[in-house]
């Protein structure tokens, strides 16, 4: 299964309450289903993250490390940064040496990205599905108010928000079988 709807259909079952609003419980056995879908999807995750760590350490040029510049970093944080701290960050921001890190980062930034995105495309995790039948899609329809509005996820613009009903129907067409 490929990574990206990995992430779909975790954020999709990560919005099933395990309770209605008025308190009714989710059937233990749509519960069951649900978590060992979650904890499979989730190895799926650390696996996918395990590799793209080992592409991030092939691709960091050698000696990045030792031209981080913890120090810019120590200073960007600082709350209450005094004149003479901001004299220093500029002075560090300007010279040749930082400016050539940032230029090394970047480059390294955009090959990750690129990286990242043929990963997440031709890589497939296995995952252990547990199907979700008709009777558990009845249970989820029993807890989720199809009137409330549920984030999942964000764009340029803000946060994706979608209704209950949307949220059922994606679940209906991501995991009956």
């Amino acid at each position: 299964m490929k990574i990206n709807e990995i992430i779909r259909k975790m954020s999709f079952l990560q919005l099933v309450p395990l309770k209605s609003d008025e308190g009714a419980p989710l059937a233990n056995k749509t519960k069951v289903k649900i978590i060992l879908n979650l904890v499979a999807y989730e190895r799926a995750m650390e696996s996918f993250n395990e590799d793209m760590r080992g592409i991030y350490a092939k691709l960091k040029p050698e000696g990045y490390d030792a031209q981080a510049f913890p120090r810019v970093n120590e200073l960007e944080k600082k709350e209450n940064i005094s004149s003479e701290e901001k004299r220093e960050l500029e002075s560090i921001k300007q010279s040749e040496e930082y400016l050539s890190y940032v230029e090394m980062k970047k480059t390294l930034m955009r090959e990750f990205e690129e990286a990242r995105e043929c990963a997440s495309a031709d890589n497939d995790y296995t995952v252990s599905e547990r199907a979700l039948t008709d009777d558990d899609l009845v249970s989820i329809a029993e807890v989720i108010p199809t009137d409330k509005e549920f984030a999942i996820g964000k764009n340029e613009d803000g946060e994706i928000k979608v209704n209950g009903i949307t949220v059922l129907a994606e679940i209906g067409r991501m995991f009956i079988m």
